[in-house]
């Protein structure tokens, strides 16, 4: 059984990638969906039509709790009609998924050179685009490129701990558990 993942882009995508494949293996396929909000689920629609479980990751962009149920409420309607909720979740970064690299001081260093500041952790909490791109010494356009080159050979794996990242795992466990297979 092979779970599905989907996220908005390719950045997302070859972030989660490096996190989740040293864990998953083959058990793990990411997919990114670089057209805009509606994209990610009408590809998780397609995978869960074909019978796949399907993990969809998405940044909200924001803190705000009303306007992240409303986003959740969304998606979830978007899912439901396809199957039922034991075959898919909807997983929030919050605010972007770059938020994840400041999870762990230890690859910020081996990925920027140094560790964060306190207040760049702080700041990060709402701008982790933006802080990650002051901290490289870079436009914020660049910031994917730039990642993408950094990542090479970093283990993001330990990254995996995040509690958001966590329910992914959770997923694929009850998953095999339940023996959910196409």
């Amino acid at each position: 059984m092979t779970l599905r993942v989907v996220t908005e882009g390719s950045m997302e995508a070859r972030l989660i990638t490096r996190i989740l494949k040293p864990i998953l293996g083959d058990a793990v396929r990411v997919f990114s969906a670089d057209c805009g909000p509606a994209d990610p689920a009408s590809l998780a629609r397609t995978f869960l039509g074909d019978g796949w479980p399907v993990a969809l990751v998405l940044h909200t962009k924001t803190l705000r709790s009303e306007k992240i149920r409303r986003l959740r409420g969304f998606y979830e309607r978007m899912l439901t009609p396809i199957d039922s909720s034991d075959a898919w979740r909807v997983v929030f970064i919050k605010p972007r998924l770059e938020l994840l690299l400041f999870h762990d001081p230890e690859v910020l260093r081996l990925l920027v050179g140094r560790v964060p500041t306190q207040e760049e952790m702080e700041r990060a909490r709402t701008r982790p685009r933006k802080v990650l791109a002051e901290m490289l010494g870079i436009p914020r356009e660049s910031l994917a490129s730039e990642l993408e080159r950094r990542l090479e050979g970093v283990d993001l794996s330990r990254l995996a701990t995040h509690p958001q990242l966590q329910k992914i795992l959770d997923f694929h466990a009850q998953l095999e558990a339940e023996a959910i297979s196409p």
